[in-house]
């Protein structure tokens, strides 16, 4: 086989490596956003639920969005706390 026909299927190979890479991280996105709409749900029931901030901050970590992620591990943080003291009463 000659070296450019070698390096004609390197080169579609490492394409396809991406393209499932890619494809890979889709569909893990997706999963995430799914476990997302269900923890909403969960804190628009118990909007103190101080593991299902802390669960949405995880998610939202892994999608890159530490801003929001820093804000829900703050909740979660918080209500713990709340949950800690309530108990001791």
């Amino acid at each position: 086989m000659g070296v450019a026909k070698k390096n004609n299927i390197e080169l579609l190979i490492m394409g396809m490596q991406r393209m499932g890479e890619s494809q890979l991280k889709e569909a893990r996105d997706n999963k995430i956003r799914q476990a997302l709409e269900l923890i909403d749900k969960a804190l628009n029931l118990d909007p103190y639920n101080a593991d299902a901030w802390y669960q949405k901050g995880i998610c939202l970590q892994q999608l890159g969005q530490k801003d929001q992620a820093k804000e829900c591990f703050q909740n979660a943080e918080k209500y713990k706390l709340q949950m800690t003291f309530n108990f001791m009463e």
